[in-house]
Parts: structure tokens; sequence; C-alpha cells
């Protein structure tokens, strides 16, 4: 099961403009010492202080942090939207609905539907980012 994003999706976040640096988790190469060979290993981001974070550590989300980051609601015009997550047979969805589905993202992982529908909400405008977010 997949419990954080992946590094090359933190990194797409990051150039969408999301403030990363309130993530939950955090990759890191471990051991960082010269002499040995680095593994890619998963941390608690708040377990570790500036620099080091700065120079060791790539922040990392989990489906919590995802999640908080989602609006609950979408208003277009006359319509508002929930956020909804579920599951059929085979994938994990999640959608903004009515009575009738706004957006739907499916994958075999929540996580990764989820990326999906937060790159979405930046992209068009649901979530604030940067300077907006203020």
């Amino acid at each position: 099961m997949k419990k954080v994003l992946s590094i090359e999706q933190m990194k797409h976040l990051g150039d969408l403009g999301i403030d990363t640096s309130n993530a939950s988790m955090t990759w890191m190469l471990y051991p960082y010492e010269e002499d040995k060979q680095p593994k890619l290993s998963l941390r608690e981001w708040n377990t570790f202080k500036e620099p080091f974070r700065i120079q060791h550590c790539i922040p990392a989300f989990t489906l919590l942090d995802v999640l908080e980051l989602l609006p609950k609601e979408i208003k277009t015009g006359t319509n508002n939207y929930w956020l909804v997550m579920s599951h059929d047979s085979e994938k994990w969805y999640i959608c903004y609905s009515e009575f009738d589905y706004y957006k739907e993202f499916r994958s075999h992982s929540l996580i990764d539907a989820a990326y999906d529908m937060l790159c979405w909400c930046i992209e068009n405008g649901y979530v604030k980012i940067g300077k907006e977010e203020q």
C-alpha cells in the first residue's frame, strides 16, 4: 500500500505552487555519511530541523495531507459539488459530486487519485497557492 506521494509528485506540487513545508513525512537519503551507500528511506518530517532538512530531506505528503488541501466543496455558478471518495470492485475514485459528477479521478491507489484531484483543483483555481493563500 502506497503511504505517501512520490518524490516526483511532490516536486510537481511544488512547481504548481503548493507549500510542501508542512508535509507529515520526508524522503531522505540514509545513511548520509560519505563512505556508505545511501538508500532512500521515509521518516517523519517534524523529527528533522533546519538546515538538515534543506540538505537531506524531500517533503512527502500523506493521504491525509493531500485530503486536507482539497476543498471540501466546489461552487460553480448555482451548483455545489462535494468531495466524495469510494471504491468499486477494482479502483478507488475521488470526485466532486452533487447528483452527477463534476470531476472524477480513479486509481488503484486512493492517494494517487487524491493527488490527481489536487493537481486538477490547483490548475482550475479551486486551491489557492502562494500569495493567494494569505
